[in-house]
Parts: structure tokens; C-alpha cells; sequence
């Protein structure tokens, strides 16, 4: 069960019912250990929320965890809180080995009466929904700092928009409270990958003595991969104004209002006429390599087709072909005739079993019933989860997926008439070039008596290799003159963007 009122939520009254039962359906199948903690962050808009919610209102370019949609609809129990993931569990492990080896690395103290007067004080009227579980509030150098700790999976000297705005939001909740902050601070523990997989898994067994023990290493070792550095945040007057401004929006005009924003998708995307002219050049040149392709693949394909007909009832096992170049192999005896044709020569399972061992299913489930268990039990079924029904559940509660998307395109034609037609002009463009370069270097079919007399201009391959004739074509040639092929003249091929996926 869940140890708060929902009822009590300002938000209360734009919530579906429906949304509400499948909320805490949800955090009681997946966070019921941290279901109260969870429910409290429905009372306004926290440090780790706020940065997505300007980015989103403000529309800027900076990347974060989350978006000004996720937020609002979390609000509204319309999404359940994230899962954990293992940057999330890093993160929530090591902040306190982080915080004990900031401690140690700069000699500071924790203002422990003054986080208390944060967490008690009160909020400025209007502002209610202002948020947030800070980190700590420290002293160093006779100051009082706000700082929060990160645990990254690369360290650097960035401060992120996301993180600045979670520091000065921090900031303002103390300053609401009646709490001096005299800066802001973002500490980051930078280790190796391998140093931080391994304490994320021992630190949560490790003695507090043990901790302070390994924090003073960190602090004493201060080097890339180990070591604990401090960032001072300066302090912007224009971020606190988006904070208050964004954050009174969100608040009051969507998630009190019941509004979930929508994406905007724009009708073409933005690039300079130079980068358009690039990109539209590679996509025609994507368009011609699929059409050859298409091409070639067809005339491989009859070329196949033509070879197994050709050599129908012929027994070509262990025989060589007229090219070496080209394999042509009698098809496998298929697997499981093999093993029936081995039990009717009396060869016995055991014999023929494999090493490993697999459970029969239906022998389980007799097993079951022999045992007077239930073979229909929910729990003895194994749950495959379909993308295609989460798409269609996302699609009717009107959930933009994009932001689900991964970094990266992915190329591939057009499937629209008008597009399909415009391809097949390519191919059939493609097969003019490409017939002539097949035929150019077709083997004749018929061996002349002027064979003996050819150049090192050899006729039969032109441009090809004389050495892929390697089966017993070649024995007809051994007359003719070597010709070496040139080298491929790479200079005029066009590169493809490193990253892009083709298919």
C-alpha cells in the first residue's frame, strides 16, 4: 500500500481515475520500496525535473534525462518514475562515497543545522510546487555552499544546463526557507569504468569505517579515474528568473491545468543549402547503389537458377567446376534426416545425445500433473513482452516516442509509388551499364583457333584477373599470355557518413 493520499494532490482534480488506479498499480509492482518517496515528488516539480521543464518551455538545444512531457505527465500519473538504470544506480551507490571523499579532498564540514532549517522552512506563497531533496549544504572557507554530487560515466569539466539548473533551483528552496547560500557547487567523483562497476557493486556491504577508509584514498590519489573534483557553479541571476518563470508555468498552465505539451515536429529539417545539396547528393547515390544492386542481385539470381538447372541430374560431388572463383556445391543432407536415418541403422539416443542436456517441456508439465500441481499456474508461464502493443498502448495515450529514440539514422527507400517508380528508372539505367560490363567480360562461348595468338590485351577477361580461372576452365587458357589486372582506382568513390546504418 501506499502511505499517502492522492487526494491530497493540488493536481488531484484533472486526474483520471483510470490513470491514478494504473499509477499505483505500478509503483507498488515496481518501486513499493520507495512508493511514499515517490508520491511526494508529486507535490511539485524537483531539482532533477526542472532542467527539462526550461529546456522544454524555452526550446533549447542542451540534452538531458528527461523532457517537459515526461515531467507533466509523471504529475498527472499518466507515467510511472523512471526504472532504475545502472547510471541511475552508479549515481544513487557512490553519492556517498563521493560525499566523504569531497569532504576529506577539501576539508569541509556539513552544515547539518542548516539543511534542517532548509528541509523545515518554509516555501514563498505562489511557489509552492518549488521542490527538491538537496544533496548538502557545506561549509568551506567560511562560506555556505549548496553542492550536489554526480557520479558520471566520463568525467569532465562541463556543468551541464541540467545540472546548473538543479544546483540554483536547490538554491532557491534554501533561499525560500530563510537559508544564506553564499555559492553553488557541483562535485563530480571521477573514476575509471572498471574501478566504478566494481565499487557500485561493493560499497553497498562495506562498513561505514571501510568508506571513510576508501574515500580518504580517493581524496589522498587525485588523478584521473580516481580522484574527487569540485566545480564551482557561478551563480546566474537569468537562470533562477527561467526557474521561477518556466517552473510557475508548467505548474499552473499544464500540470494544474490537466495539459500535457506536445512535440512540435518541424516540416524540413534544418540544414544550410550547403549541407542540403550534400545530403541530397548522398541519398541519389544511396537511391543508384540500391537500384544496381537490385540489379546485379537479380542476375546473380537467375545466373544460380541457371547453373542448378544446367547441372541437373549431374553428380557433382567432389567434382571441380569450370571456375574456382564461383563454388557450386550438392545441398546438405538435411540435419534431422541424418538422425533418422542413424536410430534406423540401430544407433540408440544415448549414442547420439547431445553433452548438454534440455528439459522437455511436456515431460515437465506430466511431471506437474503426476505431482497433482497446477500446470496452468501464471507463474510457470515465461512473460514475452510485445513492442508492437506497447507502441499501439503509447499511440492511443497520445505518448510521443521520439524522444525514445537512439542517436544515429537509419537509410532506406522509399516505399511511396511515385518514389518506386523513380527507382525502377535507376535500374533499368543500372542494367544498361551493368549488361555491357557483364557482357564485356562474359567467357565466349565459343574457343576460336586465333585463342593461341591473344595479347596480353586477353579478350575473354579484358579487365578481369586471369587468375580467377582457377578451375579447369583454366587449362584451356594455359597458352594465353598473364595479364595482371590494375589496381581499383578508389580516388572518385564518395564516402558514406560514419555512424549511418544502411539497409
Amino acid at each position: 500500500m501506499i502511505d499517502f493520499d492522492l487526494k491530497s494532490l493540488p493536481q488531484f482534480g484533472v486526474i483520471k481515475q483510470s490513470d491514478a488506479e494504473r499509477w499505483t498499480a505500478g509503483i507498488i509492482r515496481y518501486h513499493a520500496d520507495r512508493a511514499h518517496w515517490h508520491a511526494k515528488r508529486l507535490t511539485g516539480i524537483g531539482g532533477s525535473e526542472i532542467g527539462a521543464v526550461i529546456r522544454g518551455i524555452k526550446e533549447l538545444r542542451d540534452s538531458g534525462f528527461s523532457t517537459l512531457s515526461h515531467v507533466v505527465r509523471s504529475k498527472l500519473l499518466m507515467r510511472l518514475p523512471e526504472f532504475q538504470t545502472d547510471h541511475m544506480r552508479r549515481g544513487n551507490v557512490l553519492e556517498h562515497l563521493a560525499r566523504l571523499s569531497f569532504l576529506y579532498r577539501y576539508k569541509a564540514a556539513q552544515d547539518f543545522k542548516a539543511m534542517k532549517a532548509m528541509e523545515a522552512g518554509a516555501t514563498r506563497p505562489g511557489y509552492e510546487w518549488l521542490i527538491g531533496n538537496t544533496d548538502d549544504l557545506i561549509v568551506l572557507g567560511g562560506r555556505r555552499w549548496v553542492n550536489d554530487y554526480k557520479v558520471p560515466s566520463s568525467f569532465s569539466e562541463e556543468i551541464e544546463h541540467d545540472y546548473s539548473a538543479q544546483i540554483h533551483h536547490y538554491g532557491l528552496k534554501a533561499k525560500f526557507a530563510g537559508v544564506r547560500i553564499d555559492g553553488h557547487m557541483l562535485t563530480k567523483l571521477d573514476l575509471a569504468p572498471e574501478l566504478a562497476l566494481s565499487l557500485t557493486q561493493r560499497v553497498p556491504t562495506m562498513s561505514e569505517e571501510d568508506l571513510h577508509t576508501l574515500a580518504k584514498t580517493i581524496a589522498m590519489a587525485d588523478v584521473p579515474g580516481m580522484r574527487v573534483v569540485s566545480l564551482v557553479v557561478e551563480n546566474s541571476r537569468e537562470m533562477q528568473l527561467d526557474i521561477l518563470e518556466c517552473g510557475n508555468h508548467c505548474w499552473n498552465e499544464m500540470v494544474l491545468a490537466g495539459h500535457v505539451p506536445q512535440v512540435q515536429k518541424g516540416e524540413m529539417v534544418e540544414l544550410s543549402d550547403e549541407k542540403m545539396l550534400e545530403v541530397g547528393r548522398y541519398q541519389q547515390q544511396y537511391a543508384m547503389a540500391k537500384a544496381g544492386m537490385k540489379y546485379l542481385d537479380g542476375v546473380a539470381k537467375n545466373a544460380s537458377a541457371s547453373i542448378a538447372k544446367t547441372l541437373d541430374g549431374v553428380d557433382i560431388a567432389g567434382k571441380e567446376m569450370p571456375l574456382g572463383l564461383v563454388k557450386v556445391l550438392p545441398n546438405d543432407v538435411p540435419k534431422e534426416l541424418v538422425v533418422k536415418e542413424a536410430l534406423r541403422a540401430g544407433a540408440t539416443p544415448e549414442e547420439l545425445s547431445t553433452v548438454q542436456k534440455d528439459y522437455s517441456l511436456v515431460a515437465l508439465i506430466e511431471e506437474v500433473k503426476r505431482l497433482n500441481g497446477d500446470a496452468e499456474a501464471p507463474h510457470l508461464y515465461s512473460q514475452s513482452l510485445d513492442p508492437k502493443k506497447a507502441e499501439a498502448f503509447l499511440s492511443n495515450a497520445n505518448i510521443d516516442i521520439d524522444a525514445l529514440r537512439t542517436s544515429g539514422v537509419t537509410v532506406a527507400l522509399s516505399t511511396k509509388g511515385v518514389h518506386k517508380d523513380i527507382g525502377k528508372t535507376y535500374q533499368a539505367s543500372a542494367g544498361e551499364v551493368f549488361c555491357d560490363w557483364i557482357d564485356k567480360h562474359s567467357i565466349s562461348c565459343e574457343l576460336d583457333d586465333s585463342l593461341e595468338e591473344t595479347t596480353s590485351d586477353f579478350d575473354v577477361f579484358g579487365e578481369m584477373a586471369l587468375e580467377a580461372a582457377s578451375g579447369t576452365l583454366s587449362e584451356l587458357f594455359a597458352g594465353a599470355s598473364e595479364h595482371h589486372a590494375d589496381h581499383a582506382n578508389f580516388e572518385n568513390q564518395r564516402p558514406m557518413s560514419k555512424g549511418a546504418r544502411l539497409r
